[in-house]
């Protein structure tokens, strides 16, 4: 009998399988932030036309995707009109005082890819925090990159 346990003890361990691990949250991350980008260069860019409520003038305030406005009367036809399902009284009342996307208005925008350099602002990125006659800086791209862009009035 010792003699067998001899032999166990010498024979060759078996070889351990190298496992598969799941990747870590910043390889995770960095792959969607990846495909986030490429994206970019494949959707088409594009805008839909908002309706807002501009209670001082008691009027409906269409902006389109060129920033021109059109103002409409706030009745409960205009917004079937537009295809807009919701009640006339939520928009009086202030439950809906966000801009809304009119559905079937959808425009195509000049496409900004991400990744590449680009010395001006995306039309899409609006909020700017300061406006002169010279310059309009832009909230969203400033902690991204320094970005301004002629503002006109």
């Amino acid at each position: 009998m010792a003699e067998e346990v001899a032999v166990e003890e010498t024979a060759p361990a078996p070889k351990k399988r190298h496992k598969l691990h799941f990747p870590t949250a910043i390889t995770v991350l960095f792959i969607v932030m990846l495909f986030a980008a490429a994206l970019t260069y494949i959707v088409p860019a594009g805008e839909y036309s908002k309706l807002t409520y501009d209670a001082s003038q008691d009027k409906f305030v269409v902006t389109k995707p060129d920033e021109s406005t059109e103002l409409m009367a706030p009745t409960q036809k205009t917004l079937d009109k537009l295809g807009v399902s919701g009640k006339l009284e939520n928009f009086k009342n202030g439950s809906i005082s966000k801009p809304i996307a009119i559905p079937g208005t959808y425009e195509r925008v000049t496409q900004a890819p991400q990744g590449g350099s680009s010395s001006s602002c995306s039309r899409r990125s609006r909020a700017c925090t300061t406006r002169s006659t010279s310059s309009c800086s832009c909230s969203f791209w400033a902690a991204a990159s320094a970005c301004s862009t002629t503002w006109a009035p």
